[in-house]
């Protein structure tokens, strides 16, 4: 026989299940709807979300992800980019301590004909060659001062460079390690969604031959309800860090 506040617990529970039902139903309504916009598609349009319920894990290493990420991000291309103009520019800026040599040719022809070979009162044609040689020994100072500014600034990207490098290797870091926790979380929730399944299944048996109460086959269905979201919530977070730990390197290999 079922106890009459049983009965009332039961009836209870199952009101706030179907309370819970619809705030869920309408909280998926949204996150589609926040899909759509991301996706730039109309706010209302009926996309059909895929049920994750398996993934193929992948095992990484963490320095050769590092030194992937120093190779491929865009970001690492353009400010070695901008040290290698502004060591070129130093090397410019130096050139001014010494002198600057320059050879200068010219050849011209003048006549009074088509191919200018006639010419009655001078030289059809005229060649010439000059080498000059310029030494400035007064502007030292102003030399110095601007290829103190670019070393200024070289050193200042540089500084920058390696902040962003420290940085995206926490990043990496942090990707990775959280992408371990989920895996080993993965493994944990399957085996104890299993054994949550298999105590539903007896409780729903012992109950049917009146020798568990409904509050312990309650016990079971919420002990199933939160091995069951803890499953997923594993499997939702590896995918969420292994997405992380692609966009911090920015080219993941292929892994076995």
């Amino acid at each position: 026989m079922i106890k009459y506040n049983d009965l009332l617990r039961a009836k209870v529970a199952l009101a706030n299940v179907r309370q819970d039902l619809e705030k869920t139903a309408a909280g998926v309504k949204m996150a589609v709807s926040g899909f759509n916009m991301f996706l730039d598609y109309e706010i209302g349009r009926k996309t059909q979300i895929e049920e994750i319920s398996n993934i193929t894990m992948s095992d990484y290493e963490l320095l050769s992800l590092t030194n992937m990420a120093m190779e491929h991000r865009p970001v690492f291309k353009v400010l070695r980019l901008g040290l290698e103009t502004l060591e070129k520019l130093m090397d410019f800026e130096k050139s001014a301590y010494y002198p600057s040599v320059a050879l200068i040719g010219s050849y011209e022809r003048e006549g009074d004909d088509f191919k200018a070979s006639n010419n009655d009162f001078a030289n059809d044609y005229n060649a010439a060659i000059a080498l000059t040689a310029t030494w400035t020994f007064f502007d030292f100072g102003k030399t110095k001062s601007k290829i103190l500014r670019v070393k200024n600034d070289h050193n200042a990207l540089l500084s920058k460079l390696k902040g962003i490098e420290d940085g995206i290797k926490l990043e990496i870091k942090d990707a990775f390690l959280n992408l371990g926790v989920a895996k080993k979380n993965i493994a944990t929730a399957k085996q104890s969604l299993s054994q949550a399944k298999e105590n539903w299944r007896i409780s729903n048996l012992q109950y049917k031959q009146q020798v568990a109460t409904s509050s312990e086959v309650l016990d079971a269905r919420t002990f199933l309800t939160q091995a069951d979201t803890n499953y997923y919530n594993a499997l939702y977070g590896y995918m969420i860090f292994l997405s992380k730990l692609e966009r911090s390197v920015d080219h993941l290999p292929i892994s076995d």
